[in-house]
């Protein structure tokens, strides 16, 4: 398995950028590289042993505790449209559409809001 995260710790510049991107110094100003490294490493390597072993539904509750997409308008990259309603046991996300509950596995899920159409009378 190979595990990507992007994390910025320094802020950056949002010119161009509708919404400003977030540093970890907005947080914890001074925080250099390093340190935040040494303390995201062994929490991450940790949880990626319990997932290799156990899989994600014993991390299923503890991520819906942090699930910012809950109960967000989302549209998915198939045309799709609808409200997102937590993980699944096996991290499918699950968004409830014009077709019902549809567990999404594999899509580009955005939040932003659709641009308003115009009313036709």
């Amino acid at each position: 398995m190979v595990v990507g995260i992007g994390i910025n710790v320094l802020p950056r510049s949002a010119e161009g950028l509708s919404m400003p991107p977030g540093s970890l110094q907005d947080v914890e100003p001074g925080l250099d590289a390093p340190t935040a490294l040494l303390r995201i490493a062994a929490p991450l390597v940790a949880m990626l042993q319990s997932f290799e072993a156990y899989g994600f539904a014993p991390m299923q509750p503890r991520f819906a505790t942090r699930d910012v997409l809950q109960g967000r308008a989302v549209a998915l990259s198939d045309g799709q449209a609808g409200t997102a309603h937590g993980v699944a046991e096996d991290g499918a996300l699950l968004v409830h559409t014009a077709h019902g509950m549809q567990a999404i596995t594999s899509a580009e899920i955005s939040v932003r809001p659709a641009a308003a159409r115009p009313l036709s009378l």
